[in-house]
């Protein structure tokens, strides 16, 4: 089987344990980072224990040039099957003391580039589902012997159906002033998840709009979060990178593709979510400002 999936910000975290878990379902990857030894390391680790063929591809999507680049490399995958769009990353800065080159930046990579992608990425896996050279989304809810995907057996579960996935935040449902631009961008994939969904159901493609909570990966090491702000409290649970890729992707074979591609992982993280939508709006934008 060769069936391609593309992971972006596949170097470390929900990125990595996406790629790992690709792999093992049989898929060839392409992954896209900035870390060229550590990409190269993860490639050679996949090949050596899945059989797989994994290309390394290295660039900066948060400049126009790479997302391009990356978008024509797309258009010339002839068995790309699925898309899934991991890269990002957040800031600490208030948005009034944020330089206009982190906001340009910060805009190009979680919209612009996703945006880009998809519109390079879906026509191809269009193409390969009509043509065959994807697993029917029917078929790939269920494993090489008909066990439902994610079933208790002795094998990985079988390939991902075509579509798209795009790696949001729960942070998008909870605006808040100080990383008003992380909130604000990942809210955008939001809605353009949801607004392409309808077309890619029409054709078969799956979508989801992944949403995780406070995940332990290397995103808080760059914001210098202290180890104590990284444990439960209350609500707020902490889960690994790996448990969120896995639901993600048990999910993503069993859902609809005509079904709400949102997704939040995790009941306490739907709970927040919950909870951000019923609190009255003055109450809300109260708590914010003492954030």
């Amino acid at each position: 089987m060769a069936h391609t999936v593309c992971i972006t910000g596949a170097t470390s975290g929900i990125g990595r344990a996406y790629a790992e878990l690709a792999a093992a379902a049989g898929h060839d990857l392409l992954v896209t980072g900035r870390r060229e030894p550590q990409l190269k390391e993860l490639a050679a680790s996949l090949e050596r224990t899945h059989g797989v063929h994994v290309e390394v591809w290295i660039g900066d999507l948060a400049t126009a040039a790479a997302a391009d680049a990356l978008a024509a490399r797309l258009e010339a995958t002839p068995d790309l099957t699925v898309l899934i769009h991991n890269a990002g990353y957040g800031h600490r800065e208030r948005f009034f003391d944020t330089d206009r080159t982190e906001i340009r930046t910060m805009g190009e990579l979680h919209m612009q580039c996703a945006a880009v992608l998809v519109r390079s990425a879906v026509p191809g896996i269009r193409r390969s589902a009509h043509a065959g050279r994807t697993v029917p989304a029917d078929r790939a809810a269920r494993g090489p012997r008909g066990e439902r995907a994610g079933a208790d057996t002795d094998r990985a579960p079988g390939p991902l159906p075509p579509g798209v996935i795009l790696v949001s935040s729960l942070a998008a449902f909870a605006p808040m002033p100080g990383p008003a631009m992380y909130t604000a961008t990942k809210a955008f994939l939001v809605a353009l998840g949801r607004a392409i969904q309808p077309e890619l159901a029409r054709d078969g493609l799956h979508s989801q709009v992944l949403c995780p909570g406070f995940t332990h990966t290397e995103f808080h090491d760059r914001l210098d979060w202290a180890a104590d702000r990284r444990r439960d409290r209350g609500i707020v649970r902490w889960m690994t990178a790996r448990d969120v890729a896995e639901r993600s992707l048990r999910r993503y074979r069993r859902r609809s593709p005509h079904a709400d591609p949102v997704y939040v992982p995790g009941g306490w993280n739907r709970l927040l979510r919950a909870l951000v939508g019923i609190v009255p709006r003055r109450l809300y934008a109260s708590i914010a400002r003492r954030a």
